[in-house]
């Protein structure tokens, strides 16, 4: 562990597996809060077994790291070497002997959502990341989410070099902090191969966080004035145009108004002339049904009359035809009437004259 130790009342947050050191000063009652991320399932339940009675310690049993599915643990022959990443070639160099021990299946966690279920941290904040080849990744998960502004001590145990896949050099972790505004304030080197570094906030570099964080939120807050004024602005814009478009919609209703009281006084006008009309028109009405039932009577009475002239049509026929047969007859009878009343020696001539015929 770095020299300096945690001597100020606040929150205490350790990734990995806490030294000796500082396992007293977890116990020691210096942090109102401590909470320890320990990703081995069993050491974690080992560890809440031994602070059963320290009831402001909490044991959380994750792996912090991008990926939220399961991980792995892999602990190696070198006491204390642990780490959530595969090793490198330098690694093997400087340990030829090494071997893996254990692999052991781990819970994820994004650092973002460790820090979210901690929740509210009372300050001073002081966190410890012991997990050689995560701490780059975890510091860089918290610079993008602005938390490493929360923190005012960091303590690392790096490895000198790039030992684990995807992990940095103490020597590049102490610029990336530097740049991030964390000031190395010790240094232990009792293993030169994985040196701890204690880092704190640069005062003035909060305070510029702080006046930037100020000044982004009054940009986001002139921002939103002036979106306001913008759609406020558009608004009336839309509204003075909708004006005079209902103006000019009003004029052509007034427009249509007028037309259609002009029409409804014709209408009014043509209904109180077809009024008057329909007096006469109820007169020539009665008119016309006299007149039809007097065409119906006389339309009976032409029917009866045709009827009666063809009886009597039919019976002159009839006569006509008797009479045609009888005129023969008469005209003999006439003859014998005629003949009958000559002087008889007349009748004696004509008797001789029509024996020699």
């Amino acid at each position: 562990m770095p020299a300096t130790s945690f001597k100020t009342k606040g929150t205490l947050i350790v990734i990995g597996q806490p030294s000796a050191a500082l396992a007293k000063d977890c116990f020691s009652g210096k942090a109102a809060r401590t909470v320890i991320v320990e990703p081995d399932p069993a050491l974690a339940a080992e560890t809440r077994v031994q602070l059963e009675d320290e009831n402001r310690v909490s044991v959380i049993a994750v792996a912090v790291t991008e990926k939220t599915e399961q991980a792995e643990l892999a602990t190696f022959n070198f006491p204390g070497l642990r780490s959530l990443r595969k090793t490198t070639a330098k690694l093997l160099q400087l340990f030829p002997g090494l071997q893996t021990c254990k692999v052991i299946p781990v819970k994820g966690i994004t650092p973002t959502a460790l820090m979210a279920q901690i929740g509210d941290l009372s300050e001073p904040v002081h966190v410890v990341i012991n997990l050689p080849g995560s701490e780059h990744e975890i510091v860089k998960a918290w610079q993008k989410a602005d938390l490493l502004r929360c923190i005012d001590r960091l303590d690392l145990n790096c490895s000198s070099g790039v030992f684990f896949r995807g992990g940095r050099s103490s020597w590049v972790m102490q610029k990336l902090l530097a740049k991030y505004g964390f000031d190395l304030v010790a240094t232990d080197d009792d293993d030169p191969d994985f040196p701890w570094m204690t880092f704190e906030i640069n005062p003035m570099t909060r305070e510029v966080a702080s006046m930037r964080q100020t000044l982004t939120e009054r940009d986001a807050a002139l921002e939103e004035v002036n979106e306001k004024v913008r759609t406020q602005t558009e608004a009336a814009t839309a509204a003075q145009a909708h004006a005079v478009k209902t103006e000019a919609t009003l004029e052509e209703l007034r427009e249509a108004l007028s037309t259609r009281e002009a029409a409804l006084a014709e209408a009014n006008k043509t209904i109180e002339e077809s009024k008057q009309q329909g007096s006469a028109l109820d007169i020539a009405k009665d008119d016309l049904s006299v007149a039809l039932r007097m065409q119906l009577v006389l339309q009976s009475d032409l029917s009866e009359l045709r009827k009666r002239f063809a009886e009597v049509d039919r019976q002159r026929a009839a006569q006509e035809e008797l009479l045609g047969k009888l005129t023969p007859r008469l005209q003999e009878a006439s003859e014998q009437i005629r003949y009958l009343s000559l002087p008889r020696e007349d009748q004696g001539d004509r008797a001789k004259s029509g024996d020699e015929s």
